[in-house]
C-alpha cells in the first residue's frame, strides 16, 4: 500500500545468508492520530514490520535470443571442398588472434564441407565475411529473407545469409592451369602463397606469378596433388 498515510521513522537492514538470495529490511513507521474533537492531545502509534525481498535471476533479452532455438539474424557460411581443409585451420587461427570477431560471434556450427559461423548483427556478419575473402580466393554471394513483418510498427525480422566458398587449394599444392591463366609460367606450378590472390610459382625456373579470386574462379582448377 505504500507509505502514504504513515511516515517511515527507521529503516535497518536484517544480515541473511548471500547463497540464500534473501533481502531483508526491518522498517519502523509512525503515525500520529488526533484525539476527538476540541482535544489537543496527539496519540503517536508506532510499529514494526520486517519486508523481504526475493531476488530471481534472469537472463537479458539478446541471451534469451542465444539460447532460444533458430533464432539467429545473420549467418556466414564457409565452404571449402577440399581433402583437407587447412584454410579453414589458418581460418581459426585468425580468429584466435583477433579478439573482436570472437566478441561478435555467438555460435560456430561445423557441417560436412565447411562452418557455418553465426553473428548478432549483420554489420558482423558482413565484415567477416570480407575477412575471410582477405585470406583466400573466395567466392561471396549474399542474400537475405523476411521472417516476421509488423505493419503496426513497420518493424521486420529479416535473415541475412553469406554464402563463401573458398578455393580448394592449398599451399604447395601441384595445379594444372588452364590456358591462359599464367602465360608466364609452364603448365605445371606449385601454389607457393594464398592470400586474396594465388601465387604460383614455376618450380624448375623460379618464376612466379599472380592469379587473382575473379580470374581463378572464371576458370577454376582443382589441384592435381596435395601436401600431406
Amino acid at each position: 500500500r505504500g507509505l502514504k498515510h504513515v511516515r517511515l521513522v527507521d529503516a535497518a537492514w536484517i544480515w541473511t545468508e548471500h547463497h540464500s538470495r534473501r533481502l531483508r529490511v526491518k522498517l519502523t513507521v509512525a503515525r500520529d492520530l488526533v484525539g476527538a474533537s476540541g482535544s489537543t492531545y496527539v496519540t503517536c502509534l508506532q510499529q514494526s514490520l520486517v519486508v523481504e525481498y526475493v531476488v530471481r535471476t534472469r537472463n537479458c533479452d539478446a541471451c534469451n535470443k542465444v539460447a532460444a532455438k533458430d533464432t539467429w539474424q545473420a549467418k556466414v557460411q564457409v565452404r571449402q571442398k577440399t581433402e583437407h581443409p587447412r584454410t579453414l585451420l589458418a581460418l581459426e587461427q585468425h580468429m584466435l588472434k583477433h579478439q573482436k570477431s570472437r566478441v561478435a560471434l555467438r555460435e560456430v556450427k561445423r557441417v560436412g564441407d565447411g562452418l557455418d559461423f553465426i553473428f548478432g548483427r549483420r554489420q558482423d556478419a558482413h565484415r567477416f565475411a570480407l575477412g575471410v575473402c582477405a585470406l583466400a580466393p573466395c567466392k561471396c554471394k549474399a542474400s537475405s529473407s523476411l521472417v516476421s513483418a509488423n505493419a503496426k510498427t513497420g518493424t521486420s525480422n529479416v535473415r541475412h545469409v553469406w554464402a563463401v566458398e573458398i578455393a580448394p587449394l592449398c599451399r604447395d599444392d601441384l595445379v594444372l592451369l588452364p590456358k591462359g591463366v599464367a602465360p608466364s609460367l609452364p603448365p605445371l606450378v606449385l601454389v607457393s602463397r594464398i592470400g586474396a590472390s594465388l601465387h604460383l610459382v614455376d618450380p624448375a625456373s623460379g618464376a612466379a606469378a599472380e592469379v587473382t579470386a575473379e580470374q581463378y574462379w572464371r576458370n577454376p582448377f582443382p589441384p592435381l596433388g596435395t601436401k600431406r
